[in-house]
């Protein structure tokens, strides 16, 4: 690349000089070609080139990791832009964008669903582009097979922007499984992962994979949309999420005020479609025995907290 010294001197040899055009205005010059880098520079090279350029080093196998990686984090940036986002499938990026899902480099695959995430949130072209190539699927299968959780949260999220904004999605979400899939990592979780000896670190990470997808599951039954709220409470129903959600309570020490809301958002808002004869019965006395048990437990250390004693008194006034 051409140096600044060469910059300047390309400049100054092709500058015309005032005074001599002014004493004789037919003085030209012919100017010298200026190396393309050197326009890229000055001008900026058009987000499209950019971003394909990102691509091709990241799916570059040759390339060191942190190479890969970094190039990966200035694709990001591009497509927090809407427009660019939608670019992808005009340039043919959503297929190896996909494909380094499968990459054998935890870094490379989390960065990659971290992006997917960014460019279908609240992007309804792009999700379209993403569905039509099969990519809610993908993303499915992947979260299934996926052992890493700090991968595994990218993919939720990718997937959550879908599902939560697009009927469409919902309903492929739906038929393939998915909220199966939620009770089994919710299962997981409750089971595996709250360990007296787990670092800080994972519990971290495990606690904000737990949350989202209590948080997912809220939203869902918050909307009345296409009845997606009636949908996602039977799916609830079926797969027994009311006691997985449960018993996630009492594994998690009430130690985490944000969880302790949105599980009991998740109690009311399932109580609440029974109530209204959405529903068939949520919990069995067995299962009403625990809530009972959660709903004490959660009273006695947060009766400092306004909105959660509120969402008390709304669970119990639901179950009368």
């Amino acid at each position: 690349m051409p140096s600044q010294a060469e910059l300047l001197h390309w400049a100054t040899k092709n500058s015309i000089n005032e005074a001599t055009k002014s004493e004789d205005p037919t003085v030209t010059k012919e100017m010298e070609k200026l190396d393309p880098k050197w326009i890229d520079i000055i001008l900026g090279k058009e987000d499209s080139i950019s971003m394909k350029e990102s691509m091709e080093s990241a799916v570059d196998e040759s390339l060191p990791i942190d190479v890969r990686v970094s190039s990966l984090d200035n694709f990001e940036m591009f497509v927090e832009n809407l427009d660019n986002a939608n670019d992808l499938k005009i340039l043919g990026l959503w297929k190896p964008l996909l494909n380094l899902l499968q990459s054998e480099t935890v870094k490379i695959r989390m960065m990659a669903a971290w992006i997917i995430g960014t460019c279908v949130q609240n992007n309804a072209k792009a999700q379209n582009d993403l569905v039509e190539m099969n990519g809610l699927e993908t993303l499915i299968i992947h979260l299934k097979s996926e052992k890493e959780i700090s991968v595994q949260i990218k993919l939720l999220r990718s997937i959550s922007s879908l599902i939560t904004s697009n009927a469409t999605c919902f309903k492929l979400f739906y038929s393939s499984k998915g909220f199966e899939l939620i009770s089994t990592f919710l299962q997981k979780i409750d089971s595996e992962f709250f360990l007296d000896d787990s670092t800080e670190d994972i519990t971290t990470v495990v606690r904000n994979f737990k949350k989202k997808l209590i948080y997912m599951l809220n939203f869902l039954l918050s909307t009345e949309e296409s009845k997606l709220n009636v949908v996602t409470a039977l799916a609830c129903q079926k797969e027994n999420l009311f006691e997985v959600v449960l018993n996630l309570f009492g594994r998690s020490k009430y130690d985490d005020v944000e969880f302790v809301e949105w599980g009991l958002k998740f109690i009311s808002h399932m109580l609440n479609l029974e109530k209204n004869n959405k529903l068939d019965s949520v919990a069995e006395s067995r299962v009403q025995l625990k809530l009972n048990s959660v709903l004490s437990e959660v009273q006695e250390k947060f009766k400092d907290d306004a909105v959660i004693v509120d969402l008390i008194l709304k669970i119990n006034s639901d179950r009368l």
